[in-house]
């Protein structure tokens, strides 16, 4: 193994251990055979394919890694290495992820074609970003996430390419569809521009924007009772549901007739327990 010291360096080659370097790095680095650093400093971000033979020790990052993962001979991910790593690309590769993770901001999932997220990961402190494949199948893929699977629970959300999780301040979620949707199928239920809820109060703070006059049958809001019930069961405010009913429809729904319905489901739900 060559030994490089006390050098101010702008690439990195592999099979080379380098001691007491600066690193100005312009371009990924991908290292086949693994790399030695002892009391380095990357001063730009470290982007890099890293075999998991490479070592760090003492190092300091200014600007983070930026790490991919293609294959098994990736890993183990070096344990010095994980604490400074902000932006994970994998690729059908399992990996855990665990508290140790704490500069994580975003996961790119969108090469792979297996379930690889993991309820660990909506713990993580820095996690703002989920890129998701664009066309997961939603049932088996989100089945096992209880903390996002309550907004895709109606057929509407999944009709969608969803492809990423935006968490911010530890307990919201907002999801982007991140390209329009060319068929007719799609055209007819409308696009969801954006959702922000906050799963720790069940509540929504805004609401999906639908582009046509369609509720998530694809029908027209007829039936107020029926559609006004469905929102209800999704926590979202008084006011925005009724901003949602009405939202491209010739006779909007009422205030009152939202009250009435909410005071009348109430009653119903008091006989009910007395009942009981």
């Amino acid at each position: 193994m060559k030994i490089i010291k006390g050098k101010t360096l702008h690439h990195i080659e592999d099979d080379t251990y380098y001691r007491g370097c600066t690193f100005y790095l312009e371009k990924p680095v991908v290292l086949e055979l693994g790399c030695a650093f002892n009391n380095c400093s990357f001063r730009t971000p470290l982007r890099t394919r890293i075999n998991h033979r490479s070592m760090f020790m003492n190092c300091n990052f200014n600007d983070g890694v930026q790490l991919v993962i293609e294959d098994t001979s990736q890993l183990p991910v070096p344990m010095a290495l994980i604490p400074h790593v902000k932006h994970l690309k994998m690729s059908g590769i399992k990996i855990w992820i665990v508290e140790n993770w704490i500069s994580l901001e975003s996961i790119d999932l969108r090469m792979s074609n297996e379930n690889i997220l993991s309820d660990d990961m909506f713990s993580l402190p820095s996690l703002r970003l989920i890129e998701l494949p664009k066309q997961p199948d939603p049932e088996s893929f989100l089945a096992n996430y209880t903390k996002i699977i309550e907004f895709f629970k109606e057929d509407m959300w999944y009709s969608r390419r969803i492809v990423a999780f935006h968490m911010k301040d530890y307990d919201a979620i907002k999801i982007w569809p991140i390209e329009e949707i060319g068929s007719e199928e799609d055209k007819k239920w409308g696009k969801i521009v954006s959702m922000d809820c906050a799963p720790s109060e069940r509540e929504y703070v805004s609401v999906p924007k639908l582009s046509k006059s369609k509720n998530k049958k694809g029908k027209r809001l007829d039936t107020v009772r029926d559609d006004i019930k469905d929102y209800l069961e999704t926590g979202l405010s008084k006011r925005n549901i009724v901003e949602i009913l009405n939202r491209g429809l010739d006779k909007p729904v009422a205030y009152s007739t939202l009250l009435n319905y909410i005071k009348n489901d109430a009653e119903l739900s008091l006989i009910r327990k007395k009942k009981k």
